[in-house]
């Protein structure tokens, strides 16, 4: 590989994602009948603050001043969410904007410093287009949705119904409705496969319907909470209504990356400059094939990444290693300035 001038460094690069998900809503519903979100036989999940009276269980606790610490009390604030008590439906409802420039125009580059690198992935970006490398993408993503994934924890229940209405520039683009037996997702994929490839402004209502059990748990977004005081802090809006937060949604989304070293033993992992799993704390791309690794070759101009602009199918986009992965990284968005 040729090696580059102090002049090539790309230190200004920066896409604009191109899956933009809402923050969703928790709702409580007495059945699946209901209509989602039109009738008062659905109520909003509420977040309350609570104190609880707990005992002591961290690893490695002494006897200090006499007294057994085990023994102790631990006096707990935290926040819990339920369904209403006559209630077992649990309803998840957010908005995925799909809006993707095409290559010709700039490929969502907001910012690059070098024209040529610039000019390289948007001729990568419509070879990969016309090789059916988003409509690829675009079945990950849609059985992501399809399946529930973005509901965490929420999703262990009987029946798990997700409905997604689309609509392709404001008009009607169809609606569909999945379950745990019927799961075809290329209809789905392909309005997404429109946004993804700059054919128009892509936008999904999507809701998640499962059977939980009368009166029971449920899970929001966690906060980060400043108060130490406070053990668990959920996320919720002004009027205390449950929420879960739009990165949570989208990273459920985009856990497509299917292409690194370890997916035989953990799975697919969310797509990610270093293929960073806060799950298994690791990050399975860093020695190797990392996003900036093939950012490099794009670079420089040389590489098996740039295979992409000859390729004429389906099978010649799976033939180059990581080349999904690339472009999936460009959904994603950031900022990736190199300087070394």
């Amino acid at each position: 590989m040729a090696k580059k001038t102090v002049t090539q460094e790309l230190t200004n690069f920066a896409v604009r994602r191109s899956l933009n998900p809402t923050p969703a809503i928790m709702h409580s519903l007495a059945g699946f009948d209901v209509p989602l979100m039109k009738g008062a036989g659905e109520q909003p999940v509420k977040v309350q603050r609570t104190t609880v009276l707990g005992t002591q269980g961290q690893y490695g606790l002494k006897v200090k001043d006499g007294k057994n610490a085990v023994s102790t009390n631990n006096i707990q604030e935290v926040d819990v969410a339920f369904l209403e008590p006559d209630h077992s439906v649990l309803a998840v409802s957010f908005g995925l904007k799909v809006h993707r420039l095409s290559g010709k125009v700039g490929a969502n580059i907001e910012m690059c410093n070098i024209p040529e690198v610039e000019e390289r992935i948007r001729a990568m970006n419509d070879a990969y287009a016309a090789a059916g490398g988003f409509g690829c993408l675009a079945r990950l993503y849609a059985e992501r949705i399809a399946s529930g994934a973005w509901l965490w924890r929420n999703r262990f229940g009987a029946n798990l119904v997700v409905k997604v209405a689309a609509a392709v520039d404001g008009q009607d683009a169809g609606d569909f409705t999945f379950t745990e037996t019927s799961r075809d997702v290329e209809a789905l994929a392909k309005v997404m496969e429109i946004g993804l490839t700059g054919g128009g402004l892509v936008g999904l209502a999507v809701s998640g319907l499962v059977e939980i059990g009368q009166g029971q748990e449920v899970f929001p977004s966690q906060e980060m909470a400043s108060n130490t005081d406070v053990s668990r802090a959920y996320y919720a809006n002004e009027k205390g209504d449950a929420m879960m937060h739009s990165q949570k949604i989208g990273n459920a989304i985009r856990t497509i990356d299917i292409w690194h070293d370890a997916v035989n033993e953990v799975g697919a992992l969310p797509v990610e400059p270093y293929g960073s799993s806060i799950k298994h704390q690791e990050a399975f791309r860093y020695a190797r094939r990392s996003f900036y690794t093939l950012l490099k070759q794009v670079l420089v101009g040389e590489g098996p990444l740039l295979k992409v602009r000859e390729a004429s199918s389906l099978a010649d986009l799976d033939a180059i290693e990581d080349g999904h992965y690339f472009f999936a990284m460009l959904i994603r968005g950031g900022v990736f300035g190199m300087k070394d």
